[in-house]
């Protein structure tokens, strides 16, 4: 947003894996805030035309660590969000939701796709959607988001493998043959921006959008691995995930195509590892 004409507003709670406050500029404004708690909320969204919803805890192991968290801001929080943009009037909210909610499935997921999770974390994504739909808005669900950022998150395997070739480490993966969605990091701010700038009208208005730069199978990681001089180990181990994402209902509604590739990202990656411009 920062390169957008925009006026933002920043509600944040001060995590220490985010903290918002070190993006403030001239246009942001920042707001000390947690979505689990209606008072932090109320006047949040006062004179707002959009809202981007990012606040959750992310990942399966992120979210068990304390499922109590998990659940208070990934459902009651998202729930906060929706009812108070609708009581404020707010136009346009845009909620980042995740290809997890499809849990196990053997055909390429669309929106239309049954929903399975298979464990709490999309879950608890699912159940943020049907309140965001019912209000009326937009839901994304994302692949798995990677490449460069100035705050990483290391749990997620291309950034592990990435940061295993710096280190001159080995890194297991299991079950090759298991495909994943990825949504390459700038393709997602696209989307993003592009959903929420966007009028309501009936063809996005309570709708679900994959947005997916490429799916690609665990197989081919290995490979780009390789190719960035790191070690693989293959483990033949069943992952209880393997899907992958259609993204064609977005492209066919606002002409969002994905841009990004799994192995730039990578190595982009690896080159902040080296120089130390991701942490």
């Amino acid at each position: 947003m920062k390169e957008t004409r925009h006026e933002v507003r920043v509600i944040d709670n001060k995590d220490a894996h985010l903290d918002a406050g070190r993006l403030v500029h001239d246009r942001y404004e920042y707001v000390k805030g947690d979505i689990r708690y209606p008072k932090d909320m109320e006047g949040a969204l006062d004179g707002v035309d959009g809202v981007v919803h990012l606040a959750a805890v992310v990942g399966e192991d992120k979210y068990d660590e304390d499922q109590s968290v998990g659940f208070e801001t990934n459902i009651i929080g998202t729930r906060i969000v929706a009812e108070e943009a609708k009581r404020r009037r707010v136009r346009k909210l845009v909620f980042a939701s995740t290809g997890n909610v499809y849990g196990k499935i053997k055909e390429v997921a669309t929106e239309d796709s049954p929903v399975c999770p298979v464990c709490r974390y999309g879950a608890s994504k699912l159940w943020g959607e049907n309140d965001v739909v019912g209000a009326g808005y937009v839901v994304v669900r994302f692949g798995t988001v990677c490449g460069a950022s100035p705050t990483m998150r290391w749990d997620l395997l291309p950034h592990q493998m990435a940061k295993a070739v710096v280190n001159r480490e080995s890194i297991e993966i299991y079950d090759p043959l298991a495909w994943r969605p990825f949504t390459e990091i700038k393709d997602a701010t696209r989307a993003l921006i592009a959903l929420v700038e966007l009028e309501p009208n009936p063809s996005v208005s309570g709708k679900v959008f994959n947005v997916v730069s490429e799916n690609v199978q665990k197989a081919t990681l290995m490979h780009y691995m390789k190719e960035l001089g790191g070690v693989v180990v293959a483990v033949n181990k069943e992952d209880k995930r393997s899907y992958r994402m259609d993204g064609g209902l977005v492209d066919r509604t606002i002409g969002w195509r994905g841009k990004g590739k799994v192995k730039e990202a990578m190595e982009e990656v690896a080159k902040g590892v080296r120089d130390g411009s991701v942490r």
